[in-house]
């Protein structure tokens, strides 16, 4: 949570490393003494081959289900990019029909397009099928990485396991004993052959509205079913990483390498989860280890902070920005605040103006400063004597935003003043949905903003708390 005094707004060639043929070129300058060692190596060359070229047939293509895209879509996408995974997406821009699933079981749409995807891959052997969702999800590992250890797992079908035993709590005990915490099917992730996921999704139908987890926990839990289908659940979160409820047992490290990059890591079992799942309410701690995994830093940089970055010059037009400036409070040195505005090195003819004035006091400085606005592209002042309230004013801002078709919106309160003179244009350059400023009360663990949300959804401070206070974190 963070109190926003200044806010904008943004509407290689292939590789086995199963042998170096640096060291095969030397065998075959060995003495004839050595012949027999020669025969042996080769022998293990020729297995090292085949395994290679086993595994590049296995082809992976990840299978998602979204409707709009959203920052955590796009999130996804990015991490899918990054450790090359190729993605198909079902359900863009339609309705969603599988009911409302923040608050109730439900999902069973997700299984019927999957269903129907699949119907065109249902006699596949080959192509291994990975099945995530995508909102709260991001992988933190290479496509390469992943297979091998589905391979090594030797089932059919294998599903994330969890913590908690949703949707149907009372199957608890129907579940067979193991080792670990993590002993429940979660639907969030699960991954194998086309062949065997589309026999899977066909034992029987399911309504949109129903819960798809619940639809695969009772497969799992027959026994029979089960055997059948080769299904296992990834218990030792070898590839899938289910957060809620295992928070204290997920890490983040960094590699101790030249480069430093962070990675995922599971304490309770000593493993490097593929994929991270946010499931239940562990969507903030998610949003958090974010920030750190999938190349978006590392332990020296922020490497996502340079991504999509553009520059103004090169566009045929400025973006258009919708200005706030709110006075809720009488302010020292508003003429300065003032001043500072119209020395914003940005054009004004791309500026609609929205100026909400609770305080009498400062209605002649307002005045003022509207003798010297006549370039702006629009200007729209709420005095205090208009009997709107705070809430109100912010909200009118952002419909005059709408009302403008802006691209941006700036909100500036009287209290926070802008001293780079080409802030609007820096803050725009950075292509960020939302971006807000970090005030620190220096030598104070004091700031506007809160690193984490206890179970209370009150204040708690985050791991990395004190690192972004100092900036050596940004």
């Amino acid at each position: 949570m963070v109190d926003l005094g200044a806010v904008l707004i943004s509407q290689q060639p292939a590789f086995c490393p199963h042998f170096r043929w640096g060291y095969k070129e030397r065998l075959f300058r060995a003495s004839g003494r050595r012949m027999r060692l020669l025969h042996v190596l080769a022998f293990v060359l020729l297995i090292g081959i085949a395994v290679c070229k086993n595994e590049s047939k296995n082809k992976l293509v990840v299978v998602t289900v979204a409707s709009n895209a959203t920052d955590g879509y796009l999130r996804f996408l990015r991490s899918a990019n990054l450790y090359g995974y190729s993605v198909e997406v079902l359900g863009m821009g339609q309705p969603w029909l599988g009911g409302d699933v923040k608050r109730y079981a439900g999902g069973g749409y997700k299984i019927n397009l999957l269903k129907k995807y699949m119907e065109n891959h249902k006699d596949d052997s080959k192509t291994i099928y990975l099945f995530t969702d995508s909102y709260d999800v991001i992988f933190t590992a290479s496509a390469k990485t992943l297979v091998k250890k589905y391979l090594e797992m030797k089932a059919r079908v294998v599903f994330t396991a969890e913590r908690f035993c949703w949707p149907d709590s009372s199957l608890s005990n129907s579940y067979p004993p193991v080792m670990g915490s993590s002993k429940y099917l979660n639907s969030g992730g699960f991954i194998g052959t086309g062949q065997s996921i589309y026999e899977m999704l066909t034992v029987r139908d399911i309504a949109d509205t129903d819960d798809d987890q619940l639809y695969y926990t009772q497969l799992y839990l027959d026994p029979d079913m089960r055997n059948d289908l080769g299904i296992k659940l990834d218990y030792e979160n070898q590839i899938f990483q289910a957060l809620f409820g295992s928070e204290a047992d997920v890490k983040i490290r960094a590699r101790e390498d030249e480069v430093k990059e962070f990675y995922l890591f599971n304490a309770e079992h000593n493993t490097e989860p593929c994929v991270l799942h946010g499931n239940g309410l562990a969507k903030d701690t998610l949003n958090s280890m974010a920030n750190y995994l999938a190349g978006s830093r590392t332990k020296t940089d922020c490497l996502i902070c340079s991504e999509n970055n553009f520059k103004i010059a090169d566009l045929p037009t400025p973006p258009t920005l919708q200005l706030g400036i709110f006075i809720e409070r009488p302010t020292p040195f508003l003429p300065e605040f003032f001043a500072r505005i119209l020395a914003q090195d940005y054009p004004k003819e791309h500026i609609h103006l929205f100026i909400h004035n609770r305080e009498a006091y400062h209605k002649q400085h307002v005045a003022d400063f509207l003798e010297h606005t006549s370039s702006y592209a629009s200007i729209t002042v709420k005095g205090h004597d208009s009997a709107i309230s705070e809430a109100e004013a912010r909200s009118l801002g952002i419909s005059e935003c709408l009302s403008h078709a802006c691209d941006y919106y700036l909100s500036v309160d009287s209290e926070a003043t802008l001293t780079q003179p080409m802030a609007i244009t820096l803050l725009m350059e950075l292509n960020r949905t939302l971006l807000a400023p970090m005030m620190v009360r220096p030598g104070k663990m004091w700031s506007n903003f809160w690193g984490a949300l206890s179970d209370e959804g009150f204040y708690s401070r985050s791991e990395d708390y004190g690192e972004i206070l100092d900036n050596s974190k940004r």
